[in-house]
């Protein structure tokens, strides 16, 4: 109920100043303060809204993530005895079967053993070990160039058992070769019963022959020898392949794990057994569903979420991130991710709808089962590109090495006007003289036997072929080539060569191991033997090689030797490798759906490295809550300026009250003076 403050004035005083003042602050407070209260509350909303979006978009993502490792979601896979053979289903590719797998003999290891050493670090001699990879028959040893040779040197810091165990594991990881050495102790009383174990990877084809070069005046480490005529060390295992026959058919593997039989199924074999394995992969469709199913859910709760966040509902309200330009960019880029193709595992691009997943009206999503069965029976490889991200080239001869993930796009890229590699190489000038009739003796007496040579500007030391007598030019190119590859300068400079014989033309070839057009080999110095015997000379001029070449989707690549790079377009970025023999091929960059998504949200829910705009919910509650502190301190600073207008308010009140009162004193002076005299009339 409002006074009238007017009313009571001539009243004295009996005038209530501080409901007066409680009144027109109440007043100032209300139109000075109400648009920053409102202000306020809609940050605080925003904040609020803003954290469970958070958790939405952190939900969705544990689903995403997960989709991301279901490449094999919907086979069940079934072996009759698993300790004797065990399979997995590893990609989408993989066909329903009912298959017969007997298992006839395990892929195995080379072993080679070395022993009778005092202790771990007892001295073994100095020098370099040179090996080889390759297969074994009858004491002849044929190399498998797909593996690259290794070369250690044994010098003063790492002359031990333990010392050549190191360097060797250094140099079988640095090839990414599965190959390991290792000190044992034959048994736990015994002396001198300390040994070096070498173990090559599995398969037939990597077997070790072993060359070592010792350093001059230093003696032992010849005991690591494994090579014709020279076996010192002991094998106490051959390497061999794994066979298996699949519905009577005989198949060999170099290793246990097999995953290039059967189109996305691993095979591991455990051990030998006569009796046939069934092996059995089914359909496992509700699965498969449950995961489609559980994504869709989580996508439809996401999006509904954000939708109404953004938008005015039936009844006129606004969301809380209504007008929120975030907020509506995250909606707008999770509506792209699912409606945009998805590139890079076949021709065609793949949709969504040709999976079964359909998108209502509304912009949920639903699945369409009778669309989904038909895909599933029919199809099944459309799946990976919603589970798994794939880089792959048609052809084994062209390598992919790296793509860029922010500029190289999914897509199927057609590789053409292919340039494969070569490397600089020395070729004999003449055809030399056949050594199965002329055999070629080198004792070692006057440095018969010694050359030198300069690998891309790294000089080798004086190399010494082995000596003794050698009746084919294959040998002679071998023991050259070892002999190379051992040279410590060389192994330091990481460079080395390929020495071979032609025996349709009698000549020799030293090649550059590095392929294109910056390799350079030139022979330093060389015995007139050898010269000889090889045709060649310190004036032997080597042949250039060539860079590797091509276009990709009708771009001109850049080269870099073997490699070649994508300088532009949809495949910028993209770097492949090309071996000597490559031709023209596809390669897919495929980005499933999954990754994609997932990489989005990590975007939604992680601090940017620029802080010169806002695109993460956590740089947007930051900005939100500095928000709400410039308004305390507007507000804080309206309640200061509040306080001084109550303070003047109460002083002119004050005043005014005193004013009614020295009114009134007046007042009543002058009612009694008049009373006075009128009493004396």
């Amino acid at each position: 109920m409002s006074t009238d403050y007017l009313s009571t004035l001539g009243v004295g005083t009996g005038l209530n100043t501080k409901e007066i003042v409680d009144s027109l602050m109440e007043v100032e407070r209300e139109s000075r303060l109400s648009s920053i209260t409102k202000k306020k509350d809609k940050l605080e909303a925003q904040i609020s809204a803003y954290g469970e979006l958070s958790e939405a978009f952190q939900s969705f993502k544990t689903i995403t993530d997960d989709l991301k490792s279901q490449s094999s979601v919907g086979y069940s896979v079934s072996t009759t005895d698993t300790k004797v053979l065990e399979a997995k289903v590893t990609g989408s590719e993989a066909q329903l079967q009912s298959t017969s797998v007997t298992v006839t003999s395990l892929a195995s290891r080379q072993i080679l053993t070395k022993s009778g050493y005092a202790s771990a670090t007892s001295e073994v001699g100095m020098g370099s070990m040179n090996i080889k990879f390759g297969s074994w028959s009858g004491g002849s040893f044929s190399q498998n160039s797909n593996l690259q040779s290794i070369s250690v040197s044994i010098g003063a810091a790492n002359n031990s058992l333990n010392g050549v165990a190191q360097a060797l594991n250094q140099a079988f990881r640095n090839a990414g070769i599965d190959a390991n050495a290792s000190v044992a102790k034959v048994s736990s009383t015994g002396s001198n019963d300390y040994m070096l174990m070498i173990s090559s990877a599995e398969g037939a084809s990597s077997g070790m022959e072993i060359t070592v070069t010792e350093e001059t005046g230093s003696s032992g480490l010849a005991s690591f020898n494994y090579k014709s005529g020279a076996t010192t060390m002991t094998q106490s295992q051959a390497s061999s392949d794994a066979a298996l026959t699949v519905n009577g058919v005989n198949f060999t593997r170099s290793t246990n794990a097999i995953n290039d039989l059967l189109p996305g199924i691993e095979l591991n074999l455990k051990t030998v057994s006569d009796t046939a394995q069934k092996l059995n992969v089914s359909n496992d469709a509700g699965a498969l569903e449950d995961k489609i199913k559980e994504f869709i859910e989580g996508y439809n709760s996401l999006f509904t979420f954000l939708k109404t966040s953004t938008s005015i509902n039936e009844n006129g309200e606004k969301g809380d991130l209504f007008g929120d330009s975030l907020a509506k960019t995250f909606l707008r880029q999770l509506k792209s991710s699912i409606s945009s193709p998805i590139k890079g595992y076949n021709s065609n691009s793949v949709y969504l709808a040709n999976l079964g997943i359909e998108t209502n009206r509304n912009g949920t999503l639903n699945l369409n089962k009778s669309k989904f069965d038909t895909v599933l029976n029919t199809d099944r490889g459309l799946f990976k590109a919603m589970f798994t991200s794939e880089t792959k080239s048609a052809s084994s001869e062209v390598k992919i090495v790296r793509t860029n993930s922010r500029d190289t796009l999914p897509g199927v890229y057609s590789l053409t006007n292919v340039t494969a590699p070569t490397s600089t190489k020395i070729v004999s000038t003449n055809a030399t003289a056949d050594l199965s009739s002329s055999n070629l003796s080198l004792t070692g007496s006057g440095g018969d036997n010694q050359f030198s040579i300069v690998v891309d500007g790294v000089s080798s030391s004086v190399i010494s072929v082995a000596t003794g007598t050698y009746s084919s030019g294959t040998s002679l190119a071998s023991a050259i080539e070892t002999a190379i590859n051992s040279d410590a300068n060389l192994i330091a400079g990481k460079v080395g060569v390929e020495v071979s014989f032609n025996s349709s033309t009698n000549k020799y070839t030293i090649t550059n191991n590095k392929l294109g057009s910056s390799g350079s080999l030139s022979i330093a110095s060389i015995s007139s033997e050898l010269s000889t015997a090889l045709s060649m000379s310190t004036s032997s001029t080597a042949s250039q090689g060539q860079n590797a070449a091509g276009m990709i989707d009708g771009i001109a690549m850049t080269s870099f030797g073997s490699q070649l790079t994508s300088p532009s377009g949809a495949s910028k970025g993209l770097t492949i490798e090309l071996s000597s023999s490559a031709s023209p091929t596809t390669i897919s960059v495929g980005n499933s759906l999954s990754n994609k998504l997932s990489g989005l949200l990590e975007g939604f829910l992680t601090t940017s490295l620029s802080d010169n705009y806002t695109n993460s919910i956590p740089e947007k509650i930051t900005d939100l809550d500095g928000e709400v502190v410039d308004v305390e301190l507007e507000t804080q600073a309206i309640e200061d300026r509040l306080t001084s207008l109550r303070e003047r308010y109460v002083g002119q009140f004050t005043r005014m009250e005193q004013l009614s009162i020295s009114l009134k004193s007046t007042q009543d002076m002058m009612s009694n003076l008049m009373k006075s005299l009128y009493s004396d009339n």
